[in-house]
C-alpha cells in the first residue's frame, strides 16, 4: 500500500514538473497560433532587428525595451534553474 501511495505521489509530481516545463517554454515561445505569453523569443529577435538593421545603435525607447526584455529573460532563466534544482533534489 505504501508503494502505491508513492507511485502516484511521484506520478504527480512528474506530471507538476511537465505543466511548469510547459508554462516556462511558452513564456519563451508561445505555442503556435496562440496571442497568448510573452513571446520573449520572437520579441527579443524583432528589437536586436530593429536596432541593428535600421538606427545601428539603440535609440532611448530601444533602451528601454531591451532593460525590459533583459530582466525578463533574467527571470526565465532564474525560474528554469529553480525548477532545475528541484528536479536535482527530488531524484
Amino acid at each position: 500500500m505504501a508503494a502505491l501511495l508513492k507511485e502516484r505521489t511521484d506520478i504527480k509530481n512528474k506530471n507538476k514538473i511537465i505543466e511548469e516545463i510547459k508554462i516556462l517554454q511558452a513564456t519563451i515561445i508561445p505555442p503556435e497560433m496562440s496571442p497568448d505569453g510573452h513571446n520573449l523569443l520572437q520579441r527579443m529577435n524583432w528589437l536586436i532587428s530593429q536596432v541593428g538593421e535600421n538606427s545601428g545603435a539603440p535609440t532611448q525607447a530601444q533602451w528601454k525595451w531591451i532593460n525590459i526584455l533583459s530582466e525578463e529573460a533574467g527571470n526565465t532563466l532564474t525560474q528554469w534553474k529553480v525548477l532545475k534544482d528541484r528536479i536535482i533534489r527530488e531524484n
